[in-house]
């Protein structure tokens, strides 16, 4: 490449930060503008419209361009709250001089998609167990949760710009007695549980529980495979027979690749499980676990200042609470 200071910018200089390639034509497996800015494939591409066209031999390489090819590379970085090297809108008319810092400022970019600076909540909702009996229970709950998006695409869109998937637990008990308590703090302890571009992050602590698999755990949207793979694991803490024994479980699979640009999965479905495996299960009063044990989700929304929303909004809809 001949792009360097002081040297005349070239159709294949432009074309190489555009699209990938010399000639113009899109190659997604280099860093690029299009790449991030546009469709793109698999874990990048915002699928924003307007991508930057490739120059043809012979023309030249205008203000414009130059200054639409900044604009797209300043706005991923403000979305994603990346900091890059500034770059100057050329003035037409005036001569274009090369900017050493591009390629690193594109790297950097391509580098840092999936994270975002904030987010908003949607499509928040709750699935509480409340069944006969005291609303008891002694053995198992399973929470089934399904997120479903109108495409492969919109899911790819959705993460790669930042999006969370989020769930946080709650437990209302009837009875006081040491097991109800080690689950409201269970409860807590877990914190809110985001599943997002390629990890699950958890904002809780370990004061009511431990455990391995307590996140981060370096699993998101893009490691989602047909088979369920466990995203977060926390056991209670505190006394016996609670502690390291009664545990909250969260599975994930997908439906997998649905489109042609790379995605894994347009349907998410997670499995809640709450598991109560002390051997006092369902004992005498001060042995209950009852009350309304309860799941609560939404959605971590991609802020829109710098993008336009080409995910809509994910549907979220949780299913029949079993167990006893």
């Amino acid at each position: 490449m001949t792009y360097a200071t002081g040297q005349i910018i070239a159709n294949g200089d432009y074309n190489t930060f555009a699209t990938g390639s010399a000639n113009g034509v899109a190659n997604n497996s280099v860093a690029n503008v299009n790449t991030i800015w546009g469709v793109g494939n698999g874990s990048k591409g915002y699928g924003q419209g307007s991508v930057l066209s490739p120059v043809t031999t012979g023309t030249l390489v205008t203000a414009a361009q130059w200054s639409s090819m900044f604009s797209k590379i300043t706005a991923s970085a403000n979305h994603q709250g990346t900091s890059i090297s500034a770059l100057t809108n050329p003035t037409t008319g005036n001569l274009i001089q090369a900017v050493s810092v591009l390629s690193g400022d594109i790297n950097t970019v391509t580098n840092n998609i999936g994270k975002v600076t904030t987010r908003t909540t949607a499509a928040s909702g709750s699935s509480a167990y409340s069944a006969a009996n005291n609303n008891r229970w002694q053995n198992a709950l399973t929470f089934p949760v399904t997120v479903t998006f109108t495409s492969g695409d919109a899911a790819r869109y959705f993460f790669n710009a930042g999006g969370t998937i989020n769930f946080s637990f709650t437990h209302t008990p009837v009875t006081t007695n040491n097991k109800n308590t080690s689950w409201v703090n269970l409860c807590a302890a877990c914190g809110t549980i985001s599943f997002g571009y390629n990890t699950t992050t958890a904002s809780g602590n370990t004061a009511g529980g431990t455990g391995t698999l307590v996140p981060p755990v370096a699993i998101g949207y893009w490691q989602q495979t047909i088979g369920a793979q466990t995203i977060q694991k926390q056991y209670s803490a505190g006394a016996a027979p609670y502690a390291n024994v009664n545990f909250i479980q969260t599975n994930v699979n997908s439906n997998g690749h649905q489109g042609s640009n790379g995605d894994v999965g347009s349907v998410l479905t997670f499995s809640i499980v709450w598991t109560d495996a002390a051997s006092d299960t369902f004992g005498p009063p001060t042995d209950i676990v009852d009350g309304v044990s309860q799941l609560n989700w939404s959605a971590g929304m991609p802020p829109t200042t710098y993008l336009s929303n080409t995910w809509g909004t994910p549907i979220i809809s949780g299913g029949t609470v079993t167990g006893s």
